[in-house]
């Protein structure tokens, strides 16, 4: 009668998937390493906006460069992983090195509606405030 091994394999999954989510963790964790949070308060919009802001890893060696910015709106839920594809793609050249930067606010809904709704009369309708905003 042949022995089984009780030894976890590669192939089964458990050890691989473990694997995955170590390296997932390390790159993760490296591409956040350079991420700066702070909180403005916007004249324009008379309301305090939440930043992160993410710096290419060649920032702190070029004074000449500049670099393109990337704004990703609902930073709070959408910025890691854009800034996560934005390093990987960067490292590989196929998109140029760039600041990524996400910018949040409590008032989603004024911001991002054009018009004002009788409905909505206090929340709705500040999208142009937050395109001078952004400018």
């Amino acid at each position: 009668m042949m022995k089984t091994s009780k030894l976890p394999s590669i192939t089964n999954g458990g050890v691989l998937k473990r694997l995955v989510l170590v390296l997932m963790f390390f790159f993760s964790t490296a591409v956040f390493a350079q991420t700066d949070k702070t909180v403005i308060h916007s004249e324009i919009l008379n309301d305090d906006i939440s930043l992160q802001i993410h710096l290419p890893d060649t920032y702190a060696h070029s004074n000449d460069f500049n670099y393109p910015v990337l704004i990703v709106l609902d930073g709070s839920t959408q910025f890691e992983h854009v800034a996560a594809n934005v390093g990987f793609l960067s490292t590989y050249a196929i998109i140029p090195e760039m600041i990524t930067v996400g910018v949040s606010s409590d008032q989603r809904m004024k911001y991002f509606t054009p018009t004002q709704i009788d409905k909505f009369k206090d929340s709705s309708g500040g999208a142009e405030q937050f395109r001078q905003f952004l400018e």
